[in-house]
């Protein structure tokens, strides 16, 4: 069941899309084609989505630029975080293990605009 919208979770002005405020959490700095990306680190989660689509382009970390890794993103219907890192990938570059210094805080928007997302699984 949905919760209801609040105030505070949105605004709107005139034809301007419904949006909610921006949520600070862990995560992930880097590059994905010369653009900054902030990506969710998701070390498992039970619940399955089904992918309209797979691409596979290059990531690296933010604090490593010149490393690049070549990943496979699967498009997938949720729209709050631009990319997200799976389980394989993080533990293939032990992320969560040897190299937490890689985690900051990013603001993942929580907003109903149309967009795609990505998940990461190959190293």
């Amino acid at each position: 069941m949905r919760r209801p919208r609040s105030a505070y979770d949105q605004s709107h002005i005139g034809n301007t899309a419904l949006q909610k405020t921006p949520k600070a959490k862990p995560g992930l700095q880097g590059f994905i084609k010369g653009s900054k990306v902030c990506a969710l680190p998701d070390t498992g989660n039970s619940k399955k989505v089904k992918s309209c689509s797979v691409v596979t382009t290059d990531w690296s970390f933010s604090n490593r630029p010149e490393e690049t890794y070549p990943i496979d993103c699967y498009v997938l219907p949720i729209r709050n975080y631009e990319l997200i890192l799976g389980r394989v990938f993080l533990a293939e570059t032990r992320t969560m293990s040897e190299h937490q210094e890689r985690l900051t805080a990013c603001a993942f928007s929580a907003g109903d605009a149309l967009g795609f997302n990505l998940l990461g699984t190959k190293f």
